[in-house]
């Protein structure tokens, strides 16, 4: 699979805008499944094309980040047998296919974001449960609102 053509410079500009909106660096070496590169593509790709127009893929997410001087820390992976599934592991061997991830000799590659922010952002993109409390309600419908006002702050580039 031939890899991602980089984005244009002016979605370049709004996803890292973006970024430094909604994910300040976290300062610390905390991994998550929900700091990795594939679910914060996911996230990002989700929230950009339903508020912004475009979406984006790992490479693309990957060069913002690293734009942005964030951290990023890999690592390998083992075969958990009882799992039946590949895990983090400092001394593992193994390494995902794909560009971002045969680049970086790794199998997940982790961003210094919080993960309850990606939580957060995957959520908004989607339809709560009728029995969702008020709290989640209210911190859903203000993250709404910093998108909205996030995506009226941006110059008519004419993406949607």
């Amino acid at each position: 699979m031939p890899p991602a053509a980089p984005l244009p410079a002016d979605q370049q500009q709004i996803l890292q805008g973006f970024i430094r909106a909604f994910l300040p660096a976290r300062g610390n070496k905390r991994k998550s499944t929900r700091n990795e590169l594939e679910r914060v593509t996911a996230t990002l790709h989700r929230v950009l094309l339903r508020y912004v127009g475009f979406g984006v893929t790992a490479p693309q997410v990957l060069d913002a980040f690293q734009q942005l001087n964030y951290a990023v820390y890999t690592r390998q992976s083992d075969w958990h047998p009882e799992k039946k599934q590949w895990v983090p592991s400092a001394t593992g061997t193994g390494v995902r296919g794909g560009a971002p991830y045969e680049a970086n000799d790794a199998a997940f590659i982790y961003l210094d974001v919080e993960a309850t922010t990606i939580q957060q952002l995957w959520l908004v993109t989607l339809a709560l449960p009728a029995n969702t409390s008020a709290e989640k309600l209210r911190q859903r419908e203000g993250l709404h609102t910093r998108l909205l006002a996030f995506k009226q702050s941006l110059p008519n580039l004419g993406l949607g």
